[in-house]
């Protein structure tokens, strides 16, 4: 995962990703739904500190397995959202390791204006 960075985009947007699915196996349409008003409010912080956006979720699935975060089920097809992904245990270790950096940094990237309280009173509802 990238370096601690409260404007680091694409590492929260893997973080949310790997979040999402410890609470259980989910197959890419449906990780889709879930993360996509994150993706957006993602973006939205993007456009406003003029930083990168946070790509695509296929990408982002793409590097998470390359880190050996994510088991993959399903590759005879070249779809990546119809295949089923779950965390590894170096996934969960990862996720547990970083949730108290992620928090903090978070924390900093609201208070620095990168995010309104409409996203603020989005990550209680969501946590």
């Amino acid at each position: 995962m990238a370096e601690l960075d409260s404007n680091n985009i694409e590492g929260l947007f893997d973080f949310f990703i790997l979040q999402k699915l410890s609470h259980e196996p989910l197959q890419g349409f449906d990780l889709e739904r879930r993360i996509e008003p994150i993706r957006k409010m993602l973006e939205l912080a993007a456009e406003r500190k003029r930083k990168a956006r946070p790509g695509s979720l296929s990408m982002a699935l793409t590097r998470l397995e390359r880190e050996g975060w994510l088991q993959v089920d399903g590759k005879s097809t070249d779809a990546s959202l119809e295949r089923f992904y779950s965390l590894t245990a170096s996934g969960k270790e990862q996720l547990e390791a970083q949730l108290a950096n992620w928090t903090s940094a978070l924390r900093r990237f609201i208070d620095e204006g990168g995010l309104d309280d409409s996203f603020h009173r989005f990550l209680n509802r969501n946590s």
